[in-house]
């Protein structure tokens, strides 16, 4: 019934056709003569209706987004290209917004199936219709400290599939709607082996983060004990540091520790690193040693961590009995919560 010229990049040139993909919702446009315009994605758009517009906040039905992969790859080109911008690696949530917001705290929070929550997103404040990107690779793990580089755990994994419930706080009131990931249907995988690789890239995830706190609340309650051993006096001297000799032997068990660009060193660390990085690289199914290594160096982990806890258990506190009473602060054993906020 009426006609809305679109600005952007759209350049002023006549439109002779206009075709609106029917699997992928784009919108493309003929000039005949400046080429082929697609403008992706405009489900969203035919969403609009006055009902919709009436309202203060409304978020606007999105098709799923497609999970994307980790791959590396070099290309080179000849003289005679196409080029476009490749989709981002990220779901678009869109709402429309009937004024603009001006004051007051407004975001994005987006929770999983269970209600758990996953992330905060800045929100768009603006009149009309705002497009917010979540980035569907989650940060790195963190792992423990050691003067080599873990390299392939310097990426996270991607969200798994499924439907997250996205909430816009506005002020004091709350607007929900839903962004659906799902995996790619064009994959050569099946869906079995799909569930599988990311079961096992999130095994390896948890367990360099919990590899990093047992190492870390290790190494701390360490370099403690060294510390104050200088300042000591009488047997707790000797107490203090072969506890941190103890510690001190773990760590080097479970990280490497050699100073140099290629050591050759491997520890629990590096092992767990390496099916960590081999599983993500690979978009199949796993191997079943990938599998079953990541299983017997948890065994490995957890073993470590119970001999940590026995340990200080069973030493710290007499230790701290003795040097509070020379006027030291005790030695405390960094909380998880406390750590996780570590950068």
């Amino acid at each position: 019934n009426s006609w809305v010229r679109m600005e952007g990049n759209i350049p002023k040139a006549s439109i002779r056709e206009i075709i609106i993909h029917p699997r992928e919702n784009d919108l493309i446009l003929g000039t005949h003569g400046r080429g082929i315009l697609i403008i992706d994605d405009i489900s969203t758009m035919r969403q609009i209706n006055q009902e919709i517009l009436n309202e203060d906040v409304a978020f606007l039905d999105m098709q799923p987004s497609v999970i994307g992969t980790f791959n590396i790859a070099s290309n080179n080109s000849s003289d005679d290209e196409f080029v476009g911008q490749n989709p981002p690696d990220a779901a678009i949530i869109t709402y429309y917004l009937k004024k603009r917001h001006v004051f007051g705290n407004m975001h994005l929070e987006i929770f999983d199936e269970n209600e758990n929550f996953i992330k905060q997103l800045p929100a768009g404040k603006r009149k009309g219709f705002n497009r917010v990107s979540w980035t569907l690779m989650k940060k790195p793990p963190k792992v423990p400290s050691s003067p080599s580089i873990a390299q392939f755990a310097m990426v996270g994994p991607f969200y798994d599939p499924g439907t997250y419930t996205v909430k816009l706080i506005k002020g004091d009131k709350s607007y929900e709607g839903k962004v659906t990931l799902e995996l790619d249907p064009d994959s050569p995988y099946s869906k079995e082996d799909l569930e599988i690789r990311y079961k096992t890239i999130n095994k390896g995830y948890k367990m360099l983060e919990d590899l990093a706190y047992i190492d870390g609340k290790a190494t701390g309650v360490m370099n403690d004990a060294h510390e104050i051993a200088k300042e000591t006096k009488g047997s707790v001297t000797k107490k203090l540091n072969e506890l941190a000799n103890q510690l001190e032997t773990w760590h080097k068990e479970m990280v490497a520790t050699k100073v140099g660009g290629i050591t050759g060193e491997e520890k629990l660390r590096e092992k767990i690193v390496f099916l960590y990085a081999t599983s993500i690289l690979y978009q199949g199914k796993p191997t079943n040693s990938q599998i079953d290594g990541l299983q017997m160096l948890q065994k490995e982990m957890e073993s470590y961590n119970t001999k940590i806890d026995e340990l200080l258990s069973l030493q710290l506190p007499k230790i701290n009995k003795t040097i509070t009473r020379q006027g030291k602060d005790p030695i405390i054993i960094i909380s998880i919560e406390d750590f996780k906020k570590i950068k």
